[in-house]
């Protein structure tokens, strides 16, 4: 039987009034864990000065299991998707935290948005549909 193995702890950064600079924090995920993404997320929190100072991005690398997305709607901009339904949309590291904690404590929410998105991203960017699009495109070169 393998040991469970916690996730270091991130201890926050005393506050010593000095400026920080814009930073953006990347979380890979890969079958993740609610708790183990709690816990990341509240230790990156604790070290916030403020959502204008701090961007967070979880990315979820493909987990057969499928994951809910949180973007914001710049990155989901031009995307067939709609907030509530197939992802949710947050436009600040707070609410973008919020949103994944929210997430991880719900898994009626969880598992709502992650069938709801991957289908909608099947549906609209499957194989056969890429291809289609391609061909389209490359008819409209050949004629200009």
């Amino acid at each position: 039987m393998k040991a469970r193995i916690d996730p270091p702890k991130i201890h926050p950064l005393p506050d010593d009034g000095k400026a920080r600079p814009f930073w953006s924090v990347m979380i890979p995920t890969y079958n993740a864990r609610a708790d183990y993404l709690e816990e990341t997320l509240r230790s990156v929190l604790r070290q916030d000065t403020g959502p204008e100072q701090m961007q967070i991005e979880v990315v979820d690398d493909c987990s057969p299991s499928g994951a809910p997305v949180v973007s914001t709607s710049v990155g989901s901009e031009g995307m067939p998707l709609r907030n509530g339904e197939e992802l949710l949309v947050r436009d600040n590291a707070l609410q973008f935290a919020e949103a994944a904690v929210q997430l991880a404590r719900n898994p009626e929410l969880w598992t709502r948005l992650a069938v709801a998105g991957r289908d909608a991203i099947s549906r609209c960017y499957s194989p056969e549909k890429v291809r289609q699009r391609r061909n389209e495109i490359y008819a409209t070169l050949k004629k200009g």
